[in-house]
């Protein structure tokens, strides 16, 4: 399901919110992707804008998106992100010392669609990687930013209705989305311990199953939405590393 697509990544890269917003899109990516991450900054929204690399990641690499072992990222939103990518590996390829650099790979990523007449991504990311001065060298564009959020619908369809105001209506709905709307059906709006109440043990057991990849969970209760919103009461109600990960899973 294409809750966003490429054009509307680049129309989007227009705005002042995706500066702040996309580094968060790209976290969430990566934690909806890979399950061994042993580190991960990607500063976004009010600390958006501070000092030092875009992102910093170590993780079980998930091809094709997330690298194997450490890796540092740089991102742009602005019309000329070829440049800026150029800009920013020159700059980091300075910084990083070169033990350092032989054992990460660089990433830079951008909303908007490779536009560039006289190369091509590939070709640039080939030339990058002849120089021999980083692990590896890998260039997201929008295109393929599109076919990852395809893969991960929790995050697109978050992001597609909080940040991108296209509000999906129909087909998968993230944790969060499902819950502000379940919960607002009652009156005062319905907290997680409710549900929660009684069955503590069930809901650590739905959590470790969940954290395990089990494929299949077996619950019996009146209506779907009620097994629905124990399973996303338990979630929310977890450890918020595990809240997280699951959330965006």
């Amino acid at each position: 399901m294409r809750w966003i697509t490429a054009l509307n990544l680049q129309t989007w890269a227009d705005t002042l919110a995706a500066q702040n917003i996309f580094p968060g899109m790209i976290a969430d990516l990566i934690r909806a992707s890979a399950q061994d991450i042993s580190t991960i900054r990607f500063p976004n929204g009010d600390k958006g804008q501070v000092r030092g690399f875009d992102g910093v990641l170590d993780a079980a690499g998930v091809r094709p998106y997330v690298p194997d072992g450490a890796s540092l990222w740089e991102f742009g939103v602005s019309e000329n992100a070829a440049a800026k990518a150029e800009s920013d590996f020159v700059k980091r390829t300075n910084e990083v010392e070169e033990e350092q650099r032989k054992q990460t790979t660089f990433v830079f990523a951008t909303p908007r669609t490779w536009n560039n007449g006289r190369e091509k991504i590939a070709e640039w990311v080939s030339e990058k990687q002849k120089l021999g001065l980083w692990k590896d060298v890998v260039y997201l564009d929008g295109s393929m930013i599109e076919d990852w959020l395809r893969c991960s619908p929790a995050v697109a369809a978050r992001y597609a209705r909080y940040e991108l105001n296209l509000f999906p209506v129909l087909g998968a709905r993230s944790t969060d989305e499902f819950w502000d709307e379940y919960s607002n059906r009652f009156g005062p709006q319905l907290v997680e311990q409710v549900l929660l109440a009684g069955r503590e043990q069930q809901a650590e057991a739905l959590i470790r199953k969940l954290s395990e990849g089990v494929s299949k969970i077996l619950y019996a209760a009146d209506a779907p939405d009620e097994v629905v919103a124990f399973t996303v009461a338990a979630i929310r109600s977890s450890d918020p590393a595990v809240r997280y990960f699951l959330g965006k899973r």
